[in-house]
């Protein structure tokens, strides 16, 4: 029943799904029903292979991951029985719901991607970047015949069937970097072929977040061409001050309307319309939340932020934080080891890489747009990102 090829299938598949999103939405689904669906059905798919594919060995550092996470589940459990049943019921409920399938598909992406060869990660990550193109096509006929709003279009930005705009241009960025570093030797064309590829994104989405991409395309490729002694601190000071920011951004978002003319969707005010702060309005929340319980027991992965009460939010929209913020409301002061794990793995990345090496620069520049994706965008273990992110550790045979 499985062949060779079943594993660069299950990876394709559950990568897919950041871009097949809207996909049922002719059926009658709700707009962010694909990937529910198709990771449903992927993860069942699994435990159907792995009955027959025993496990192998795990690296000692995606164990401390798995550990971090089930240990913040424990300690969430001891926490939610100290309050009454109806928020123990919740906490249970959304642990089930969203918590354990993204620890089940944590597990069986590790196990899945460490086992493709070298010809197995690239034949992966060059049909994604296939796959990100048929999509889009597939998303302009489907258009044609319904259409429906928040379905391909956003009014005068272009979405495809990724739900998200955001979305739409982190698989745009990461699958035009597959295509250029694969087919264009010529730096000045390679370079010209970036700045092209980020000025068409940034007209067709107008998503507030291609900024970011850009400028981590810019520092990843700034920091290959830094000497080689250099380059650790500056890649650690990188780091460092991202979290700091993440941590400063109550106290900072005041000086960010100096920057807001870099975003394509933004009024040049921060108040509760403008785009800009309502996104920021989460991570300003999962920080504080996290500063007013760092000392209790951690909610658990997932849970973050289960008891707040929302009846007092200025903005609505709140979802339990974002992005990285989200890790720090799910795990307390367990984020602090995620952190230092996390950081050391980019460090262990950058002392592997061969910096003159065109697909080791690929597969950097990958890694950058993942952690640059789920430091500001809902959902920092997103299936593709993680799945992304995994076939880079995997070339490098980190993992």
């Amino acid at each position: 029943m499985f062949r060779v090829n079943t594993k660069e299938f299950l990876v394709l598949w559950i990568m897919s799904s950041i871009m097949l999103t809207t996909i049922f939405m002719p059926f009658g689904f709700l707009s962010v029903s694909g990937s529910f669906i198709i990771g449903t059905f992927w993860l069942i798919f699994c435990l159907f292979y792995f009955y027959r594919v025993p496990f192998g060995p795990m690296v000692l550092g995606y164990k401390f991951l798995l550990f971090i996470i089930l240990a913040s589940v424990m300690l969430g459990i001891v926490q939610a029985f100290f309050i009454d049943a109806v928020h123990l019921n919740l906490f249970f409920f959304n642990l089930v719901l969203r918590g354990l399938p993204k620890i089940m598909f944590l597990v069986f992406i590790y196990f899945v991607v460490s086992n493709l060869d070298h010809n197995s990660v690239g034949r992966v990550s060059y049909r994604y970047s296939l796959m990100f193109i048929f999509t889009i096509g597939l998303s302009l006929i489907l258009y044609e015949i319904f259409p429906m709003p928040r379905f391909v279009w956003y009014a005068n930005r272009f979405a495809g069937l990724h739900f998200e705009l955001v979305n739409f241009s982190f698989t745009a960025f990461t699958a035009g970097v597959i295509l250029l570093f694969s087919h264009v030797r010529n730096r000045l064309i390679l370079y010209f072929g970036i700045a092209a590829l980020s000025s068409v994104i940034y007209i067709v989405s107008k998503s507030n977040y291609v900024p970011i991409f850009i400028a981590t395309l810019v520092f990843s490729i700034m920091l290959l061409k830094i000497p080689l002694r250099l380059r650790k601190l500056i890649y650690l000071s990188y780091f460092s001050i991202l979290i700091c920011v993440l941590l400063l951004l109550p106290s900072l978002i005041v000086y960010l309307e100096e920057i807001l003319f870099l975003f394509p969707r933004s009024s040049g005010t921060l108040n509760e319309v403008n785009p800009i702060f309502i996104r920021l309005y989460r991570h300003i929340f999962a920080i504080q939340y996290f500063y007013d319980n760092a000392l209790s027991f951690p909610d658990g992965f997932f849970n973050g932020g289960f008891k707040a009460d929302l009846s007092t939010l200025a903005i609505p929209s709140w979802n339990g934080g974002s992005g990285l913020s989200k890790v720090f409301m799910d795990f307390g002061l367990l984020v602090i080891p995620f952190l230092i794990l996390l950081v050391k793995t980019f460090l262990k990345i950058l002392k592997t890489m061969d910096a003159n090496n065109q697909k080791d620069q690929m597969y950097f520049i990958l890694a950058n747009l993942c952690f640059s994706y789920g430091y500001l965008q809902a959902g920092f273990f997103n299936f593709t990102s993680v799945s992304l992110f995994l076939l880079s550790l995997r070339y490098w045979k980190i993992i």
